[in-house]
Order: structure tokens, then C-alpha cells, then sequence
């Protein structure tokens, strides 16, 4: 697309000349006086680059530059002055009001070219930054977090709302402030306490010069908490990032307080509990698990491999590992007895949870199977006195109806008496 230039000279040689010069590579619109320049600036349109001669009757370039630099449309706009006046007051007078470059009259074809070239590239290089600097500011401006960006000079080049609301900075505070400015709202606003200001100031900006990657919290007086980190850049100074982390504490204390209660209640059962995640990692387990089966358990570490481990040092075959492993894998709900060779019998209940993971509780139950075997002895030796003991009776029932019989028999039923 052609860059569109404004030539504004009340002589039509030089329109001319810019025409067959610049004509092939640009879109060129000729204004023979500073009104009817100004008149097609103000119905909207655009231009890449204004060539504009000092010298004209009705406004002269000075006073055509000043208006242009005032209105939105043309005040970015790079203006090259056109002059037969080359001396250097007004040379400096033109670069004062916003001239980018200056073209001696009569006009060479080679340096309009190459200083023409030269400000459209410029310009387009401009309107590049402009343009990433406007998509940064609106993703500074859209994130969570606050953000800043200083030079190696420590001033800001780039912050957000965000950054000044966390810390409570003025309306005023911008870009082109400095990390001292910074430093010194916090401990005015009391942020480190009562302290010496100007001496607090250049104890926190003497570390920010050394631009190391750093992470640390600063604690507001009204309790809430900012985590800082901090990244150096090649160029020179850092970026950072301000995040309220103040929620993410509370909800990590009060994670750890759960976590005490818990321990604490599975210090006191008396079953070995363990817990694993739905990667099968152990979350938590007891001591008294850990005594069960004398073997190390530490958090994190997976449970598949602890078990395969402690069933390989107790010599079970390879099918039953597997079979254990498959019933870890599967989250198979169920209860189920395992001998151990030590005599002891442990009985095992898996629990499978919502989000994957599990819980295992084991229960020495030993005592209790030689108390059920007691009861099984106790049982069969009770059958065999019961079984004799009925055909005791069952004989002396017999005996007692043969006497019966006999003694009808003789006639003499009274004479008879039978003692069971």
C-alpha cells in the first residue's frame, strides 16, 4: 500500500518535482497554500509525512507546523521542512516546533528520495511500537496481577492499575516515576512501620539495582499479603509481579490446621491407615501402619511401589504381587484377610474416594481369629459331650421302657423303679 504524502509549497515547480520524484512510490495530494492544506486536514484525512515550505504569503511554516502538532490527526505526523533558508537558527527554530528533518531548495531528487525514505521508515517503525505498546497496556491492564517494568535506571516504563491498587499509590504515579518514588509511598503510608523514610528508601533500592530473579512477600499493615517476583531483562532492568496471595495463606493455614486434626485422630485409632491420591502417591498414613508391617513409609512416594516392596521382603509370589498391585490399580472396593508369615493375620479394607484416590485401613485381628479358633474348639468338644449325652438318654429311655415291659410282664409293675 502507498504511503500518502502531503505537499504543501505555494510554488507548482516544486509540486512538480515531488510528483515526478516521490510519484511511483507514493500517493501524493498538493496544497498550494497553508489554508488549503490546513482545510484538507480538517475534513479527516490522513498522511504519512508533510513536506512543508517555510516561506509561503498567506501562513508561513511555522505557524502551519504549530496547528498541526495541535490537531489529533496530524500531531504524529513527521513534518520535513522545504526552504531555501538553511542557516542554523532557523534550522533549530523548525526542530524546536517538531520538524523532523530539514530539504534545501532547489530541491535534489536523491536526497528528497533518500530523507523521504528515511522518515516513512522511521514513521512506520513508530507506529509499530505505538501499536505493541497499546496491545501491552491493554494486557497489563486486563491481568489479575499487578505488573511494573523499569529500566536500568530504575524508572518505570510500564505498570498497571492493578500494581498502584495493591499498594495503595496515588493517582500521579506513572511512568517515568522511579523505584525510590515507589519505595518511598510504601514507608510513608506506613507499609514498614516507623521508620527513618529516606534511609528505608535506599536500603529497598539498593537491591533492586543488582536486577537478580527474586521472589519474596511484603505484608500490608491492613494484613494482606503481596507476593513479589522479579525477573531481570537482557536489555537492561526488570519486570515484576504483584500478586495478592493473601486468600492462598489463609486457605494454606487452614489446610494445615486440618491436616494437624487429622494426623492427630489417626495417631489415635487403632488401625494402620494410609491414604493415597489419584496418582496412587501417599497423602498421609499413621505410625501405627508403619509399626504394623516394619517397614519406612514416606509421604508422596507411590503405595503400588511400597506394597510390591514390603510383599517381595515377606517372600509372597510373583501372581499374588501382581493380584495386590492389580487391586491397587483398579480401586477395587472390598475387605479381605492376609496372613502374614510372623503368624500374625491382618484384615485389609479398601475405601475408594470421590476424586480417585483411596483409603486403606489394616487391622491386627490375630488375637481375634485364635479367639474364633477357641470358639471352634470349644464348639466341636460341646457337639461330642452333646452327642454322647443324648444317647446316654436315649439308652437309659430304652432300658427304662424294656424293665417297664418285663415287669407287666411278672405283674409286679410297682416293684420297679428306674433312676436316670
Amino acid at each position: 500500500m502507498k504511503k500518502r504524502i502531503l505537499a504543501i509549497d505555494d510554488e507548482k515547480i516544486t509540486h512538480e518535482i515531488i510528483s515526478l520524484v516521490l510519484g511511483d512510490s507514493s500517493d501524493i495530494s498538493s496544497a498550494l497554500s497553508g489554508r488549503e492544506a490546513l482545510e484538507l486536514i480538517d475534513q479527516g484525512q490522513e498522511f504519512d509525512l508533510i513536506l512543508l515550505d517555510v516561506i509561503m504569503p498567506d501562513l508561513n511554516g511555522y505557524d502551519i507546523i504549530q496547528q498541526l502538532k495541535r490537531k489529533p490527526n496530524t500531531k504524529d505526523t513527521p513534518v520535513i521542512f522545504l526552504t531555501g533558508r538553511t542557516n542554523q537558527e532557523d534550522e533549530e527554530k523548525g526542530f524546536s516546533l517538531g520538524a523532523v528533518d530539514y530539504i534545501a531548495k532547489p530541491i535534489s531528487p536523491p536526497v528528497l528520495t533518500a530523507r523521504v525514505q528515511n522518515q516513512l521508515a522511521l514513521k512506520e517503525i513508530r507506529d509499530n511500537l505505538k501499536y505493541q505498546n497499546e496491545i501491552l497496556e491493554s494486557s497489563l491492564e486486563h491481568m489479575d496481577q499487578g505488573i511494573s517494568m523499569v529500566d536500568s535506571d530504575l524508572v518505570f516504563i510500564a505498570l498497571n492499575s492493578n500494581f498502584k491498587k495493591l499498594f495503595e499509590l496515588p493517582d500521579s504515579f506513572d511512568v517515568g516515576n522511579t523505584m525510590e518514588d515507589f519505595f518511598r509511598c510504601n514507608v510513608q503510608s506506613g507499609f514498614y512501620g516507623d521508620v527513618d523514610v529516606e534511609e528505608t528508601v535506599q536500603e529497598l533500592a539498593n537491591p533492586e539495582r543488582h536486577f537478580t530473579t527474586r521472589q519474596l512477600e511484603r505484608t500490608r499493615p491492613d494484613g494482606t499479603i503481596i507476593e513479589i517476583r522479579i525477573v531481570p531483562v537482557e536489555s537492561g532492568g526488570q519486570v515484576s509481579t504483584y500478586t495478592d496471595i493473601t486468600a492462598r495463606r489463609r486457605a494454606e493455614t487452614n489446610q494445615a490446621r486440618q491436616r494437624e486434626i487429622i494426623e492427630a485422630t489417626l495417631e489415635n485409632v487403632d488401625h494402620g491407615i494410609v491414604m493415597a491420591d489419584a496418582h496412587g502417591k501417599i497423602v498421609v498414613h499413621n505410625k501405627l501402619f508403619e509399626e504394623m508391617f516394619s517397614q519406612a513409609v514416606e509421604n508422596h512416594a507411590s503405595f503400588a511401589d511400597y506394597t510390591r516392596s514390603y510383599l517381595k521382603s515377606i517372600g509372597a509370589d510373583e501372581s499374588s504381587i501382581e493380584e495386590s498391585i492389580r487391586l491397587l490399580d483398579e480401586n477395587i472396593v472390598g475387605q479381605w484377610e492376609r496372613p502374614l508369615p510372623d503368624g500374625r493375620t491382618i484384615e485389609i479394607a479398601h475405601i475408594a474416594l470421590a476424586d480417585g484416590g483411596y483409603v486403606r485401613t489394616y487391622n491386627d485381628i490375630t488375637e481375634r481369629k485364635k479367639s474364633e479358633e477357641n470358639l471352634k474348639d470349644q464348639m466341636k468338644e460341646l457337639e461330642v459331650f452333646n452327642h454322647v449325652a443324648v444317647g446316654r438318654e436315649l439308652k437309659m429311655i430304652e432300658l427304662k421302657r424294656e424293665i417297664n415291659e418285663l415287669a407287666e410282664q411278672l405283674g409286679e409293675p410297682e416293684k420297679y423303679e428306674i433312676i436316670s
